[in-house]
């Protein structure tokens, strides 16, 4: 497997890591081996003697000697501190969990993009409606008039239906239907105007829509009281 093969790779390199830097230290510590053990012949072949001259030698012999083992035992104490990481350390790759191939697809998640996709539409409907709500500056009801305009309502008439036969000649509604209850709004509306100019007689009316060209003016004759 390959996360076996990754871990046996890590362990290689750190014992290669290790294995160059003992074997540095194992030619250096065979090269002062090597000195220490021509130094000991020297000393040895001058043996005791009272010449001076060899007495120079045989001190400066020893002197080297003393300094080649001062050596050879840095060099040991470095190989057995190199000895002693390399035993300590261990392969820091470990497997916590074997890696295994999934039964279902990562991606697409269709139901949790389903409900997600659902709620954010919700959402934007809602923000959708609450803007308009609050552009619309339309009055749709006699309260929005009275709260909006501060005026009173003297009457409102329902949306008529066309007549049924396109063929028929066009008449009022008050011919065609004289019992009807948008008739009966008009004629409310009719009592209401002649209430309003009582103490004062009203001389021009004008009539609008929230169409656009349905507006118009009228002038009123005066009313008999």
């Amino acid at each position: 497997m390959r996360s076996a093969a990754f871990s046996r790779q890590n362990a290689e390199l750190q014992a290669n890591r290790y294995a160059d830097s003992k074997a540095n230290l194992t030619k250096e510590i065979d090269s002062v081996k090597q000195q220490i053990s021509e130094k000991q012949s020297e000393v040895a072949a001058i043996g005791t003697t009272a010449d001076p001259v060899k007495e120079a030698e045989l001190a400066r012999l020893q002197t080297d000697l003393i300094q080649l083992r001062q050596s050879s035992a840095n060099l040991l104490q470095s190989y057995e501190s190199i000895r002693l990481a390399e035993a300590q350390s261990t392969n820091d790759v470990v497997v916590v969990e074997k890696a295994e191939r999934s039964d279902r697809p990562v991606r697409p998640q269709v139901m949790t993009n389903t409900i997600l996709g659902g709620v954010v539409g919700l959402l934007l409907a809602l923000g959708v409606v609450f803007l308009m709500e609050y552009l619309d500056d339309r009055i749709r009801s006699p309260e929005q008039i009275e709260r909006l305009l501060v005026l009173p309502t003297v009457g409102l008439i329902a949306k008529m239906d066309s007549a049924t036969d396109k063929n028929a000649k066009p008449m009022p509604v008050a011919v065609r239907e004289p019992r009807s209850p948008v008739v009966e709004a008009f004629r409310s509306l009719r009592t209401n105007i002649q209430f309003a100019g009582v103490d004062h007689p009203i001389r021009t009316l004008l009539v609008t829509s929230a169409g656009p060209s349905e507006g118009n003016r009228l002038s009123l004759p005066t009313w008999p009281s």
